[in-house]
């Protein structure tokens, strides 16, 4: 059987980026997985985050387990830097999902979180006029 596939246009295409504390639980890897595979997807940036402060380097493991998943998908996109611990409101994470909702773009941008609100929460109490 001859496998089909569909194409979206690029501004019917979700505008996101993904939160994850993939080293947290097995189940990460296939909704991440999953998601780059979609083609409605247009995905900015994965993050690794923290997932509940079992030891100090929890958003480090994650985005290791991330960049595993790369290397057998053959991905490239770009990783972020998530928050290391529940209050953490310094991340690259946060920095780049203030940056990702304030551009000038058609398409509303969306955050996928497989993981703790740390980065979230921390961004909309820096700038609060992104939750639209």
């Amino acid at each position: 059987m001859e496998r089909t596939s569909w194409t979206v246009s690029p501004e019917r295409k979700i505008r996101c980026a993904i939160i994850s504390d993939a080293a947290a639980e097995g189940d990460d890897a296939f909704a991440i997985a999953h998601t780059i595979l979609s083609p409605r997807f247009d995905i900015q940036w994965i993050s690794g985050c923290h997932y509940g402060g079992r030891s100090s380097n929890e958003s480090e493991e994650s985005l290791e387990r991330i960049k595993a998943l790369f290397r057998h998908m053959r991905c490239s996109i770009k990783l972020v830097e998530g928050a290391g611990s529940p209050g953490d409101s310094g991340s690259d994470a946060c920095r780049m999902i203030i940056e990702e909702a304030m551009k000038k773009d058609s398409r509303p941008f969306y955050l996928l979180c497989m993981g703790a609100l740390t980065d979230l929460a921390a961004a909309l109490k820096k700038q609060p006029d992104i939750a639209e």
